[in-house]
């Protein structure tokens, strides 16, 4: 039997991981702070610990010091910075600490099933022991957050000014999304029908708007946005408003008979 002591978020998201994930019938009995767990191996529960319980412990730590030092944003944008800060202590690089860079959740399992073989676990004494200079990491993983924050909000201001200059414009643009980050682009203006350059748009979203923008389209008609990545979309909606239009979702083999059949 493994015992965990874990309570508020973490405890939840522990036990939602070890419900998803288990691999054979668990029994988890909870008496107070303390999970009592059967059924599960300690290296089992250490992955619920790193993959969901410490994300969940992290973000209460990022939100509670966010609140303390940016205590003049408003509650939106103190949560997206705690969101900014998770992404960007992902991405960066692995270091000597276990908790930083790509690949920190297998080092913390790691290191949570090695405590767990020893005994009973206190997540949160763990977690605030044993992972030295994790308080002074996070304040500048905040600072990196913030800098994406002014980032993001600078390009809502860009997406902004871009949306004013645009026109009526004259031209139909047809966005036939498919999958592997694939973009289909059609113009329909005076001089008929034709295909504009598309292809794979992962990493150039940017630039697919720019051609858009210098399109100066009167409507751009959305297909299988399934497909399309949300925050493209987002942006779309954003510069060109009402003219994003989404229609029902067509096969690929049927599109150029459907864009043929309007000419």
């Amino acid at each position: 039997m493994l015992i965990i002591h874990i309570n508020g978020h973490p405890r939840q998201a522990f036990i939602n991981h070890a419900c998803r994930f288990a691999l054979q019938p668990v029994s988890i009995a909870i008496h107070g702070t303390a999970l009592r767990i059967r059924g599960m191996s300690a290296e089992s529960a250490a992955e619920a610990l790193a993959y969901a319980a410490f994300p969940a412990w992290e973000k209460t730590r990022l939100q509670t010091l966010i609140r303390k030092n940016y205590y003049l944003l408003d509650a939106a944008k103190q949560e997206r910075l705690a969101v900014l800060a998770q992404i960007v202590a992902g991405d960066q690089m692995p270091d000597a600490l276990i908790y930083q860079g790509i690949g920190r959740e297998s080092r913390l399992a790691r290191a949570f099933a090695a405590a767990l073989m020893q005994g009973p676990l206190n997540f949160e004494g763990f977690c605030r022991f044993r992972l030295p200079g994790y308080e002074d990491y996070l304040r500048g993983i905040m600072l990196l957050a913030e800098e994406e924050l002014i980032a993001e909000e600078e390009n809502l201001e860009y997406l902004e000014l871009l949306r004013r200059s645009l026109s009526q414009g004259n031209s139909q643009i047809s966005l036939f999304f498919s999958p592997g980050d694939i973009c289909q682009i059609w113009q329909q203006d005076n001089e008929g029908l034709h295909q504009l350059e598309g292809g794979h748009i992962r990493g150039v979203e940017w630039l697919l708007l720019a051609n858009l923008i210098c399109l100066d389209p009167a409507s751009i008609i959305v297909r299988n946005r399934v497909f399309a990545d949300s925050e493209l979309l987002s942006m779309l909606e954003t510069v060109f408003g009402a003219k994003v239009i989404y229609e029902d979702d067509q096969p690929t083999a049927v599109k150029e008979h459907l864009l043929l059949d309007k000419q």
